[in-house]
């Protein structure tokens, strides 16, 4: 099927620089103004600073401004930067995942205004967390198994060590929209981490919720999505097309 994908890929750039053309007669003749020199012996002679490295950093140490009257070229100088861009795939194969951005949130900071569930998003974080007794859980579990609930760890998909008892908030990996371009952060799962806590922390870690359960805008019908349809065990494209065609129809015949 026909598709665009995101990814990531190395974009090519060209930056255009001023290359001086140390070698060019006038060149000496512009540093003497300066009473700078290429030559190590007139340097010495004279006294004047020697230009060992033909470079703009090394005239930049002897105070020396480039400007247009210096002998040179310009360069095209080619360059790469990884960036998130769209291909257009004719043939593609596109894996169904189930799994959204969802999780559980513990009873103890489910705001008291909402209502079953809170939409929860920040910089690339989305999830629907769903009202639960997390601690609860936690605490049973290590009653069972004979930890002590106060220190006990367990470890998280990036490798953090984390106590039990100060875990809230439970979450799936597709809740991290930025566990997609990890190849822009650092090439590993670890290292993008640290780049998006590093983030969030200069944001002071400030999560928003944009939505809770509410009544249907649709009486007593609620409007299908896709999460619902792609859990149908069904791939009839008669019946899979009556169902689209309802909640198209009713979509547009809300507006």
């Amino acid at each position: 099927m026909a598709a665009e994908i995101v990814k990531v890929a190395n974009v090519p750039y060209e930056n255009d620089e001023f290359v001086l053309e140390f070698d060019d007669p006038r060149m000496e003749t512009i540093l003497n103004n300066h009473k700078c020199t290429l030559d190590k012996d007139k340097a010495a002679e004279k006294g004047w600073s020697y230009i060992k490295e033909r470079t703009k950093e090394e005239l930049k140490k002897n105070g020396i401004r480039i400007n247009g009257k210096y002998p040179g070229h310009h360069k095209s100088i080619p360059y790469t930067v990884k960036e998130c861009v769209v291909e257009e795939v004719e043939d593609a194969k596109i894996e169904n995942i189930l799994w959204d951005g969802m999780g559980l949130i513990d009873e103890s900071i489910f705001p008291k205004y909402a209502n079953g569930f809170v939409y929860c998003r920040s910089h690339f974080f989305k999830s629907c967390l769903f009202r639960g007794n997390v601690q609860e859980y936690f605490k049973d579990y290590c009653k069972e198994h004979e930890f002590d609930f106060e220190t006990y760890e367990v470890t998280d998909m990036f490798g953090n060590k984390k106590k039990v008892s100060d875990i809230k908030v439970v979450i799936t990996d597709k809740s991290l929209k930025w566990l997609k371009f990890t190849d822009m952060m650092g090439g590993t799962k670890q290292k993008a981490y640290r780049t998006y806590q590093k983030l969030m922390n200069e944001y002071e870690n400030v999560f928003a919720v944009v939505k809770t359960a509410h009544k249907s805008k649709w009486d007593n019908l609620q409007l299908s999505t896709y999460q619902m349809n792609n859990s149908l065990p069904c791939t009839d494209k008669k019946i899979l097309g009556e169902i689209v065609g309802q909640v198209i129809q009713c979509q547009f015949g809300r507006k």
